[in-house]
């Protein structure tokens, strides 16, 4: 997902989905803007920006993470009932249904 806002007041950011994905008979996640809290969220940073897969991954603050969205757009968002996931680690590519970096 691409992040397109973030609000650091309400620790949250919208994400840009840019492709559409059933996610199973009867529901399909369309492309679009998401508006994702981040209250509880981890967020992570690869080592290795040109190949996520090789290296390690270190977790980073809310305020580190959003200083790194400047330069880095694509993130993998994943909701989970324990907390977000924010990471530009080697991630599940949900355009492409498929692992990818």
């Amino acid at each position: 997902m691409v992040v397109d806002s973030i609000d650091a007041a309400h620790h949250s950011a919208v994400f840009a989905l840019l492709c559409g994905r059933r996610v199973s008979t009867n529901a399909v996640i369309p492309a679009g803007f998401y508006r994702v809290d981040l209250t509880n969220a981890v967020f992570e940073e690869t080592s290795n920006t040109a190949d996520p897969g090789s290296g390690h991954v270190s977790d980073v603050s809310f305020a580190d993470w959003a200083a790194l969205t400047q330069a880095r757009k694509n993130w993998n968002v994943t909701v989970r009932p324990q907390g977000t996931l924010v990471s530009d680690g080697p991630t599940y590519d949900l355009c492409a249904n498929a692992n990818g970096g």
